[in-house]
């Protein structure tokens, strides 16, 4: 399955586009949007809400 192809890939309301090279692409989640980072930068860390998705 690509990341952004023309089945969305959507993890947790963030949804996935693929970058100009493997690992260079950002996640987008209610108007914030993240790059990804391959030295694990902060601004690129993302976390899930414990209650996130609970009924």
């Amino acid at each position: 399955m690509a990341a952004d192809g023309a089945v969305p890939l959507v993890l947790t309301g963030w949804q996935v586009h693929a970058g100009a090279a493997p690992y260079k692409g950002t996640l987008t989640r209610d108007g914030e949007t993240i790059t990804a980072s391959t030295v694990g930068n902060f601004n690129s860390r993302i976390t899930r809400d414990r209650y996130e998705g609970s009924q």
